[in-house]
């Protein structure tokens, strides 16, 4: 991890380790509401390959964890794909169900709330279960949820996922029916203003995309 927070300049909170082909992948927490931001780093020449922020979100207990799966296909490397997320406190793993034979272990969450694995790239990814201590399930994101980015030719594409919080730049944003909806889905209590001027009330809440 040393090697990693050196190359992009910040603290990282978990890593994983480069296979043959791959690079090392590190994530860490920045901005406010939080999101987990996934690098990928040479480890012979200790420099970025790529870098992408995923859509912010808050979990909380009714929802105790975000997600994001993010794939790199960079000129030089073998396509690699992680899923990242941040917990809720009490969340000690996750652990991901995957449209695959073999079920995939469970993932330990590290510094900062955060939790790293690498995923087949070809694979669905159906839910990930969020467990206690115990390993007991205490809730669960359906892949609906899971947001999917794409880094290639470092450019990222990709869809937001059901509830996860306003991707920065992705989607047109839309009204929704009240501030419990909106709070839900931004993954934040919105801010209001203190005074409304005579003769108006509150509208519609809208979500935007996170500038």
């Amino acid at each position: 991890m040393e090697l990693a927070a050196g190359a992009l300049g910040h603290p990282v909170s978990v890593a994983l380790a480069a296979e043959e082909g791959l690079p090392i992948v590190v994530a860490s927490l920045g901005g406010d509401p939080p999101r987990a931001r996934v690098a990928w780093v040479d480890p012979v020449e200790a420099r970025p390959v790529a870098r992408v922020a995923c859509p912010p979100g808050r979990p909380s207990r009714p929802r105790p964890l975000v997600a994001t799966t993010v794939s790199l296909a960079e000129p030089g490397w073998l396509p690699d794909r992680v899923l990242a997320g941040i917990v809720a406190p009490g969340v000690a793993a996750v652990r991901p169900e995957l449209s695959s034979e073999e079920r995939a272990p469970s993932v330990p969450v590290g510094a900062d709330g955060l939790f790293l694995a690498r995923i087949p790239p070809e694979a669905i990814v159906l839910g990930v279960d969020a467990l206690d201590r115990g390993g007991e399930p205490v809730g669960r994101i359906i892949g609906a949820g899971v947001t999917d980015l794409r880094v290639a030719g470092g450019s990222i594409s990709g869809r937001r996922g059901i509830g996860h919080g306003m991707a920065a730049g992705i989607g047109a944003g839309r009204w929704v029916e009240d501030l419990e909806e909106a709070a839900f889905e931004a993954g934040y209590a919105p801010r209001l203003p203190a005074w409304m001027p005579p003769g108006l009330t509150a509208g519609r809440p809208r979500l935007e995309p996170d500038g």
